[in-house]
């Protein structure tokens, strides 16, 4: 559906970090990442190219032809990229979320076809003339944007805030509070990471071990009434998720060996340490030193 509505849209389901870098010099495309979730993953060059591309000035240094001529590429375009699971989280930082769900067995949805849709059409067109028209006022607008917006989640939600104020009507008290809902939600995720962190630090404290077990960790998250156990929306908290969730703390899952001698994925208590001073409240038996 996005593809009838954006110019110049190129839709792919699987990419190289070359041609998608030529494809945004050569064309200027909407790029329409579908699949995100099958070849994105483990992918740092293609991660990269896609984060530089949150810039204008966004670029990727090439040598080119017999000479080896040094080439800048733009790596700078409207992109949505469509999977299951979460994006990595430098994409997701880059990135406003539209979560979507599976419909219920109840609920009556229109089929959708892409080749009968005349009033996406009539819609694509309309949005082309009004683009053109408020093209320029766009460029110079600099709207003042809810002050609990941040560094990038700001910048994120500038250009639509901008396109709200130039259709006037109620679109610029909507798109504002629709931005403040969004950074509530991100901020409720970044609270579930710290939500895990209390639990693994009381974890450490009632086991009195330097190190835990990946697989024990996230059973004990996932315990049926606790917070996280109510938070697994897709299925039980694997030990992947864990890691999932763990990761922007910079604490990483590595092999152990454990009391039985038995060697398993796991944390020591010294990963942590960095994490705790700085997210959570010291204990009793902690000092704070400025």
């Amino acid at each position: 559906m996005i593809g009838l509505l954006v110019p110049r849209p190129l839709i792919t389901a699987n990419a190289t970090t070359a041609a998608i870098f030529r494809s945004i010099e050569a064309a200027r495309p909407t790029l329409l990442i579908d699949e995100g979730d099958s070849f994105l993953e483990g992918k740092e060059e293609l991660r990269g190219i896609l984060n530089s591309g949150h810039r204008r000035n966004g670029t990727v240094l090439r040598v080119v032809g017999e000479d080896h001529e040094p080439t800048a590429f733009s790596t700078w375009a409207a992109t949505a990229i469509a999977m299951i699971g979460r994006l990595p989280g430098t994409l997701e930082d880059r990135s406003l979320t539209v979560r979507m769900r599976r419909r219920r067995r109840d609920e009556a949805v229109t089929r959708f076809r892409a080749d009968r849709c005349p009033e996406l059409d009539e819609l694509a067109r309309k949005a082309a003339r009004w683009a053109d028209d408020n093209i320029e006022a766009l460029r110079s607008a600099d709207p003042d944007v809810p002050a609990s917006l941040q560094n990038r989640a700001a910048d994120n939600w500038r250009p639509l805030i901008a396109i709200a104020d130039a259709a006037g009507g109620d679109w610029p008290t909507r798109a504002r509070q629709i931005a403040e809902h969004a950074a509530g939600a991100a901020e409720a995720a970044e609270s579930d990471a710290v939500l895990a962190l209390a639990a693994i630090r009381d974890m450490f404290a009632e086991t009195k071990s330097d190190r835990l077990k990946s697989v024990d960790i996230a059973a004990a998250l996932a315990l049926e009434g606790s917070p996280w156990a109510e938070r697994g929306t897709n299925g039980p908290l694997t030990r992947h998720r864990l890691a999932q969730i763990l990761a922007p703390f910079g604490i990483r899952p590595q092999t152990r060996r454990f009391d039985s001698g038995a060697a398993a994925k796991g944390y020591l208590r010294a990963q942590f340490d960095d994490a705790f001073q700085r997210y959570l409240p010291p204990t009793s038996d902690q000092t704070v030193t400025s």
